[in-house]
This record gives C-alpha cells, sequence and structure tokens, in this order.
C-alpha cells in the first residue's frame, strides 16, 4: 500500500509540474507576442516538453518562459525514465518468479474477483503475481502500481502458466469471471510436469454458477484417484452468504434457542437464496429442540415467485426451517413482518439502500439490517456509517474474497477434519501432546504430516468408487446425524485401504518402521501391514471412515449408493485396492 501511495503522489506531482510548465509558457508566449491566438500559445507552449524552447530574436525571454523552459523538459524526461523503469521493473519481476518462484500465489483473471484477491495477497504479505489476458484492462496498471508483476496472455495455456512458475506455486487462484474458462484454465496445470519434492499446488477456481459449484465439487471428491495437482472449486457467493448468517445469524448463537426465530430477506434470487440457504443450515447445527422453529420471509415485489423457485431448488428446506413469500415494493417495507434479522440482497445496490432505509425507519426488526454491497470499503456502503449503526454493510467481495477463507477447499476442510478427529481419539484415550507431538491443533502441526493428512482426502473418492458409493451435493445435510453410514464390512474394508494408502504414502516419502514415532527422523511404529496392528491402532484407521459422512457434511456433502463401482476401471482409472498389504 506504501509503494501505491507514493506512486500515486509522485504521479501527482509530475501532473501538477507539467500543468505549471504549460501554463508558464503561454504565459511567456503571451508577452512576447499579444496577438498571438490561444492555440499557438497552447502550441509553443507544448513544443517545450520535446526541447523546442523557442528562440527569441532580441531582448531576453520573460522570467515565466525561462522557467517553463527548465521545467517542462525535466518533467517530460522524469516521465518518460520513470515509464520505462515501471516496464523494466515488470519484466525483470516476471523473470524472477519464472526462475526462482516457490511457493507463491498466481492469479488468474483480474475482473472485480481476481484484483480485489490479487491486492489482497499482497497486502498480507505473499508473493503474488497475475495472469490477464486482456493488456488494457485497468487493473493491470492497479496491480503494476502495488508492484504486483502482471504477465499479459491466455491463463487457459499451459505455456502461459510455466512462464510464472504455476507448478511450483502455492496456490492457483482462476478468476476470468467466465465460469468456461475458469474451468480450462484450472485444468490446464495438468499439462505441465508434477513437482517431484514437496507439496503439490493447490488449484482454487471460481464459478458463478452456484449449482455448478455445487455438483463439480461433488464430482472431484468423488473421483477415484486424485489429479496431479489438487483442484477444488469455490464460490464467492456461496462464502459470502456462510460468513455473513455466522456473524449476523437471526438467533443467538448460543446459550438457549428462542422458540420462534424469522429471517427477513429482500430479494430471494442470487445472492439472498444462498443466504437462505446458509441460515437454514446453521439453525439446523444448531440443533433446535422440535418445538422450535426457524421462519424465513423472501419479502419484495416478485416474492413469491423466489419463494417457489428456492423451495423447487431445495426441497428439504421443508424439514428445517418454514419458507413463507411476502410481497411488496422496495421503498413500501414499513409494514414487513417483525423479524429478528433482516438481509438486504439485491442485485441493484441503490435499490437494496431504499429497501434498507424503509426497513430501518420502520423499526420492525429486533436484530440488525445487513445491506449486502460489492465492496463495504467503497462507494454507496460508505454513506451508511454516519447514518445508522442497524442499518450495516456488509460486502461481499471483500469479505469472501480473503485467502484464508476461499483456501479451505473441500480437500482442506477433510484433511482438517481427519486431523480434529484424530486429536479428539488421542486425547480421549489419554494421550496429550507430551506423549504424542501430532496431537495439536492443525497450525502447530508439521507440514509432512499436514500432507499426510491431504493424501487422505484426496483418496476418499477411490474409497468411495470402491464401495460403489459418490459424493453428491447436500447443502442442507446434518453432521450430527448424516443420512449415510458404512456398514461394519465396509467400514473394515475401507480401513484396510486407508492403512495401506498411508503406509505406502509415508514410505515414498521416506518413511521406515521404528518403535517410537519420530517425526523429524520419518519413523513410525504402525508402517506394518494391517495383519501386525493391534486393535487399537486398527481402530485410528476405522474411525475415519466411520466420520467420512459427518465429515463431508460439514462441507455440504453427502453420499449415495448405487454407483457402479467397475465405472473407474471403464473410464480408464485404477480402483484403490482393499486387501493387506501383509
Amino acid at each position: 500500500m506504501r509503494s501505491a501511495a507514493r506512486n500515486r503522489w509522485e504521479w501527482t506531482i509530475v501532473v501538477v509540474a507539467a500543468a505549471v510548465a504549460l501554463v508558464l509558457g503561454m504565459v511567456g508566449f503571451a508577452r512576447l507576442d499579444p496577438d498571438a491566438p490561444f492555440t499557438e500559445l497552447l502550441y509553443r507552449s507544448l513544443q517545450l516538453f520535446t526541447l523546442e524552447s523557442g528562440a527569441v530574436a532580441e531582448g531576453s525571454a520573460p522570467l515565466s518562459l525561462e522557467i517553463a523552459r527548465l521545467l517542462a523538459p525535466v518533467v517530460a524526461a522524469y516521465a518518460a525514465v520513470r515509464a520505462v523503469l515501471l516496464l523494466v521493473r515488470d519484466r525483470l519481476s516476471l523473470l524472477r518468479v519464472r526462475l526462482f518462484a516457490r511457493r507463491h500465489a498466481v492469479v488468474a483473471g483480474l475482473g472485480a474477483k481476481g484484483f480485489t484477491l490479487a491486492r489482497r495477497l499482497a497486502e498480507a504479505g505473499a508473493r503474488v503475481v497475475v495472469v490477464e489476458r486482456d493488456g488494457d484492462n485497468p487493473s493491470v496498471a492497479g496491480c503494476r502500481a502495488r508492484r504486483i508483476p502482471v504477465l499479459v496472455g491466455d491463463a487457459s495455456d499451459p505455456a502461459v502458466l510455466a512462464r510464472v512458475g504455476a507448478e511450483r506455486a502455492a496456490v492457483l487462484y482462476v478468476t476470468t469471471g467466465d465460469d468456461r474458462r475458469n474451468i480450462d484454465v484450472g485444468f490446464a496445470l495438468d499439462a505441465l510436469p508434477v513437482p517431484t519434492r514437496g507439496p503439490r499446488p493447490t488449484v482454487l477456481v471460481h464459478l458463478d454458477d452456484v449449482a455448478l459449484w455445487r455438483r463439480l465439487a461433488a464430482r472431484l471428491v468423488s473421483g477415484p484417484r486424485p489429479r496431479p495437482f489438487r483442484v477444488a472449486f469455490f464460490s464467492v457467493r456461496e462464502t459470502a452468504a456462510r460468513m455473513l448468517v455466522e456473524r449476523q445469524p437471526p438467533f443467538p448463537a448460543t446459550g438457549e434457542l428462542p422458540r420462534r426465530a424469522t429471517a427477513l430477506v429482500v430479494g430471494g434470487s442470487g445472492f439472498g437464496e444462498s443466504v437462505i440457504v446458509a441460515a437454514a443450515a446453521a439453525w439446523r447445527r444448531s440443533r433446535p429442540a422440535a418445538d422450535e422453529e426457524l421462519a424465513i420471509v423472501v419479502a419484495g415485489p416478485a416474492a413469491a415467485r423466489e419463494r417457489d423457485v428456492i423451495a423447487r431448488r431445495h426441497p428439504e428446506l421443508e424439514q428445517v426451517c418454514r419458507l413463507v413469500a411476502w410481497e411488496a415494493e422496495l421503498d413500501d417495507l414499513a409494514d414487513a413482518p417483525a423479524s429478528d434479522a433482516v438481509y438486504v440482497c439485491l442485485p441493484d445496490e441503490t435499490e437494496g439502500l431504499v429497501a434498507g432505509l424503509a426497513l430501518d425507519s420502520a423499526r420492525r426488526s429486533g436484530g440488525p439490517i445487513v445491506l449486502a454491497v460489492t465492496d463495504a470499503a467503497t462507494g454507496l456502503a460508505s454513506a451508511l456509517r454516519d447514518r445508522t449503526a442497524r442499518l450495516r454493510p456488509f460486502g461481499v467481495l471483500g469479505e469472501a474474497l480473503d485467502p484464508e477463507a476461499i483456501g479451505h477447499g473441500t480437500n482442506e476442510i477433510l484433511a482438517r477434519a481427519k486431523h480434529a478427529h484424530y486429536v479428539a481419539s488421542e486425547l480421549e484415550r489419554g494421550i496429550g501432546p507430551a506423549e504424542n507431538p501430532s496431537v495439536v491443533p492443525w497450525e502447530e502441526l508439521d507440514e509432512s504430516l499436514k500432507e499426510s493428512n491431504r493424501l487422505f482426502a484426496d483418496s476418499v473418492g477411490g474409497k468411495l468408487a470402491a464401495a460403489g458409493c459418490a459424493v453428491v451435493p447436500e447443502p442442507l445435510a446434518d453432521p450430527e446425524h448424516p443420512s449415510f453410514a458404512f456398514s461394519d464390512a465396509e467400514v473394515e474394508r475401507l480401513a484396510r485401504a486407508e492403512h495401506d494408502r498411508w503406509w505406502n504414502d509415508l514410505a515414498a516419502e521416506g518413511w521406515t518402521p521404528g518403535p517410537v514415532k519420530d517425526a523429524a527422523a520419518k519413523v513410525h511404529p504402525s508402517l506394518v501391514s494391517w495383519s501386525e496392528l493391534s486393535e487399537e491402532e486398527r481402530d485410528k484407521d476405522r474411525e475415519p471412515i466411520r466420520s467420512l459422512p459427518a465429515m463431508l457434511a460439514h462441507v455440504g456433502f453427502g453420499i449415495t449408493r448405487g454407483v457402479d463401482a467397475a465405472e473407474p476401471k471403464a473410464a480408464g482409472r485404477t480402483e484403490v485396492p482393499l486387501g493387506s498389504a501383509g
């Protein structure tokens, strides 16, 4: 940010100095030739910037012209040199990235999402490089002003990705603004060589179409083998809706729940639909009693139609909440039903402000009135800060494009859930960090052990395919009571497969058997065949399999049977072996 601010000040000074030189030149030439027309004075003064100083036949030039003769070429020279230096610096930065960068971030696409993400990454101190197809995109200059290198090219071309070292990056964010292109870019990395050492890059592909996002995310988890690079899909709309409901729920987050809770959503399409689903999911996770109810009121001129569309898309909503419609014009919401929280989710921010102010003046909400805007730090949202504390802006892009929030793709969440389950199991057995260094929060876990948990998540699809199952979207899944459970025989088979997978992965990393676990020395006592494991150690593989439906429910997915287990083989993919390695 300091660099960007300094650049703005430098160019402001240059523009002011150029204007001063231009005016002084015109004044000087006017004194030499009072009858000269304005256009002639302007032309002569502009020539000063190209060292055409304007010879004076008799007498000395006016002081204003002498100053302009000196100032104009200096300004022109400085601007030219500065522009060349910026271009050279950008080229050198790209060359340095191509040759030496490791574990950096690559952003493909400089729309509103891509620019916001690149800016936030840079502000957080991350090394980031951008690929943008349109060299005339105004955000290119914004990135370069922040010293973010920009390569102009098509990110769906593997050769272009190779120029920014994408195969060595920690993460590739794909935000071109078009779902089809995003998918093309996301899988273009497959054509690059897989890193032989260290973790693989994660490719995070944004999708605007929420239904497509859910289906493709479920398909990735269902895949029977991991791709060369980890690919995950994310949705700004879904991420923002979840964050909004977590921060401003229509019911208390802790303590005794009310008998009745009401959420009013103005605008039930697009972001409003995602907020409704997120509110219903949060209500289900809160474990309401049988006689407690969440009512979600869809309000607006087309409320009935929007309510019907949502009910068709999410038939499971009727099991969680009561979804009703209340039709009214946006400036006539004074009689809207009393509610515990209001979410104004209209695509037009001006209309949203009209609706928010009408609801604020009605005082029929006991909780906050949240107005969804693109960015709460700029534009229309700034007008709300001095007006009222009840009407609060929520920046969809600013909040959802937090690298930490979107970096937790399905694979990462499953890996963290696996580790959390392991820690809970060890603590239940009375084993703490002193006895087992792995019994620590995820953030403190050794990177090699994090990778081991990610490999477990990678293998989920293969296990499900071998059991004739697949992952399906289930946004209102209940982690406490998932709709699916493996049989005891399936748990045993899949646990054995998991042990074999874990053994092979650690052996590939150079781990060996030993009496005591030592992560630094890569020694583990359980690196033996299934038949040699104690029942206690076998349970460490069984429990994650039993808990897999709950883990998936936490990220909005369920498991279904009926998938032909031979399908992966027919598609040219290998099934996970279920036999013992011993």
